[in-house]
């Protein structure tokens, strides 16, 4: 499986079976991330990632019907901002030591269905959305990381992958909280 990125629109393409030919958009060729260029490069797409990522909180917290939905929108909002932050002071300092924790996963968004995003979306599946958020981005970095061409790259990605983790059981840890051990 390769990931390839394009260099104009910033569109993020899969590849989940192989075929022939180069692959175009914006009327030029993309390139598998895997040449990813030096440490800067990683920062800046894993910074324009949290920033994707916390747009899209944004733009559901405005428009979610429930008062409720709205600010737990907001909160996720909030945590992306904290790591494209912490994305962006590492890319300041050059600063790549980072301590990796062992994380629970408690694997609750591998037994749970996918949720649709709505103006009228409930508690349970605004948690499910982002779950499943998450989920998705930890297996990316994870990808990336098993692609990088060093160990300094490939640490970079583990921290990235540690900081979707631990959004990841926060979210989970809620979801087991109220929907888990009500049932």
């Amino acid at each position: 499986m390769e990931i390839f990125k394009c260099q104009k629109c910033q569109k993020i393409v899969k590849i989940i079976q192989q075929g022939y030919g180069q692959l175009y958009c914006c009327e030029q060729k993309m390139f598998p991330l895997s040449f990813f260029e030096n440490i800067q490069s990683i920062l800046e797409f894993a910074i324009e990632k949290e920033q994707d990522a916390q747009n899209f909180y944004l733009l559901w917290a405005k428009k979610i019907n429930n008062e409720n939905m709205a600010e737990l929108f907001k909160e996720f909002a909030v945590e992306e901002s904290r790591h494209r932050e912490k994305l962006e002071k590492i890319k300041q300092n050059r600063q790549l030591s980072f301590s990796h924790s062992e994380l629970q996963n408690l694997r609750i968004s591998d037994f749970l269905e996918d949720a649709e995003i709505s103006e009228d979306i409930d508690y349970q599946d605004a948690l499910l959305i982002a779950i499943k958020r998450e989920k998705i981005s930890i297996k990316l970095y994870s990808r990336l990381a098993s692609l990088a061409e060093s160990p300094e790259i490939a640490s970079v990605f583990k921290f990235l992958i540690q900081e979707e983790q631990k959004h990841k059981e926060k979210l989970e840890t809620e979801y087991e909280k109220i929907f888990l051990r009500e049932n």
